[in-house]
């Protein structure tokens, strides 16, 4: 019987073949990937030690000197990942996405669940380079608008520079390990230390002068943004997590937690500095997660619990608010041939339900009171409750993309233009699409009791 490390890796392989069979029907794409996450949920929601129909959860597979497992902070990672994959993939029913946006996500899934599940860890680098070239065609998958190939050159490059840095890291480990001198192997894991932040730091896209992640905001649709940003992002977070957890030289190394703590600084205020100058709904959208990535660096920095907690609730979070906020860019986009302020000028008059997407989503990212964001906002600084000029930061790059999003809406209802015709069916179901994200980040906001026992739980196997 296959172990379920392999089922997770190829239910939605398999399911990703099968919706681009299915590409020329866009409902049952949705219907078949949404179920093939659901299985795999599913799955991962049974206990660590107990086998379902027979597939033991915590089985085995050895591959050319490879291993693929679920290990125990794996299991509920994963799920949470699944899980925001399910949201991201529904919410794309009534929004322009290309049709590849179903069949290459799923396989893009499958590929970083393989990151987090092989071992040795930093062969998880391979995976992240296949994850790289899958990401970097569905930001390049629909260019009716954009001709620009920066954002996917950026992404599919900082995977390929991480592989090496990944590989390298190994291999100075293991050199180091062997060494029988305290101080020496001490000083060996050093330049480990170095290449494994590197690595990381390129797939997560937290490097300032090279990140992919304003490019590819500009040059993606919307969701496929959210999507890499939430799935691409959230599985490279739980990677760094599994180093800290798993190789004490890298938990216990001074250079880590100095330039983690240095990078999400820097990170936080680049966000203070630009967010609220942006002018457009990519702009906003990629320094919502530059926010969201230096609390992750400073979370992670930070060593404790309460910090991956934290990071946890922050991956689904970030799912309901960027979904949220992509629903209303990337249809604003096709219908207004763009989405800078100049674009979407008088668009809200017409468009009321998408300047609601647009408002709720980026409020909730910038994180206002009574939305999912303030929640995700209020954990992270309780993380660094200690520490209370990086709160102060963390609540200035908050404001600062809320008065973008301020500012998008200021210019979505500056004058009147008169109304397009749209097909009743269409507007319906954005209306339904828009309404249910909505009920999700209030009703999560006032109810986080519903998350924070997964996120806890998250924290509790890193441990």
């Amino acid at each position: 019987m296959l172990p379920a490390s392999v089922l997770v890796f190829l239910i939605p392989l398999i399911a990703g073949a099968t919706t681009y069979a299915l590409r020329h029907m866009h409902a049952m794409r949705i219907i078949v990937a949404a179920a093939a996450c659901a299985l795999v949920m599913l799955l991962l929601a049974q206990p660590f030690d107990t086998a379902v129909i027979g597939i033991p959860v915590d089985g085995r597979l050895d591959l050319l000197g490879r291993a693929l497992q679920v290990h125990p902070q794996d299991r509920l990672a994963l799920l949470s990942l699944f899980g925001c994959a399910v949201l991201l993939l529904v919410a794309s029913w009534r929004t322009p996405e290309n049709w590849t946006f179903v069949p290459i996500g799923m396989a893009m899934l499958s590929v970083l669940s393989a990151a987090l599940m092989v071992r040795p860890v930093q062969y998880a680098g391979l995976a992240f380079v296949i994850a790289g070239a899958l990401g970097a065609l569905m930001i390049q998958a629909d260019q009716t608008i954009h001709r620009a190939t920066q954002g996917a050159r950026r992404y599919l490059i900082s995977s390929v520079l991480a592989l090496p840095a990944f590989l390298g890291a190994g291999y100075l480990a293991q050199r180091a390990a062997a060494t029988s001198e305290a101080d020496a192997a001490a000083a060996a894991y050093g330049p480990a230390v170095v290449l494994l932040l590197l690595g990381v730091i390129l797939v997560i896209g937290a490097l300032p002068l090279f990140t992919w992640i304003y490019s590819t905001a500009q040059d993606a649709p919307p969701l496929t943004t959210a999507f890499l940003g939430t799935i691409g992002v959230g599985a490279a977070s739980f990677l760094l997590l599994t180093f800290v957890r798993e190789f004490s030289w890298f938990h216990d190394s001074e250079t880590m937690r100095t330039t983690l703590r240095a990078g999400g600084i820097v990170l936080l205020l680049t966000v203070t500095a630009l967010g609220w100058t942006q002018q457009s709904l990519s702009g906003i959208l990629g320094s919502a997660l530059l926010l969201d990535l230096g609390c992750v660096l400073l979370e992670t920095a930070a060593r404790t619990q309460q910090g991956v907690e934290a990071i946890a609730f922050g991956i689904m979070a970030r799912a309901l608010s960027m979904g949220l906020f992509s629903i209303g860019a990337a249809l604003l986009r096709e219908r207004c041939n763009g989405d800078d302020f100049a674009a979407i000028r008088g668009v809200g008059s017409r468009e009321p339900w998408l300047a609601l997407a647009i408002g709720m989503g980026g409020l909730s990212m910038a994180g206002l009171p009574g939305t999912i964001g303030f929640v995700a906002g209020w954990v992270n600084m309780r993380a660094l409750s200690a520490e209370v000029e990086i709160i102060l930061i963390i609540a200035l790059a908050g404001l600062s993309i809320a008065i973008g999003v301020l500012r998008a809406l200021s210019a979505s209802f500056d004058g009147v233009t008169a109304p397009t015709k749209i097909e009743y069916e269409q507007a319906r179901g954005e209306r339904w699409t828009v309404g249910i994200f909505i009920a999700l980040v209030l009703g999560l906001g006032f109810l986080p009791m519903l998350l924070s026992p997964l996120a806890q739980a998250i924290a509790a196997a890193y441990r």
